[in-house]
């Protein structure tokens, strides 16, 4: 097929056909909802410590479901994987964030925290 006998509109619209698919809404990136959930969790853990009575059976039974739906949430984080680049970012965010919290100085964090600074001044397109 000659490209030069081609009607132009024929050749600018196969060109343009990539540009017109539809883009993955992040709203559909099941790694926002999973990274929310994680969080909610944890948020949930945290409150069911502060303040534990360990001779309180109740509270610890509480806490220790808690625990366990705070390692369920996580577990479920690592299994999903980002379907856009903005997903992606929000993962590489959360975790930075997440690793400071547990320790800020190790080669781990110190690396995540330099990738979620460089997203954020490069955010998605």
């Amino acid at each position: 097929m000659n490209v030069a006998t081609l009607p132009r509109r024929v050749v600018l619209g196969a060109l343009a056909m990539p540009l017109a698919a539809p883009a993955v809404s992040a709203q559909a990136d099941p790694i926002f909802a999973a990274i929310a959930h994680a969080v909610a969790a944890d948020n949930a853990l945290t409150a069911a410590l502060n303040g534990l009575d360990e001779s309180d059976d109740a509270a610890m039974g509480l806490a220790n479901a808690a625990a366990d739906h705070s390692s369920d949430a996580i577990k479920a984080l690592g299994e999903t994987t980002p379907t856009t680049t903005a997903g992606l970012h929000a993962l590489i965010r959360h975790y930075a964030e997440d690793v400071a919290l547990q320790d800020i100085y190790s080669a781990g964090a110190v690396c995540l925290a330099h990738l979620a600074r460089v997203i954020e001044a490069r955010p998605p397109p």
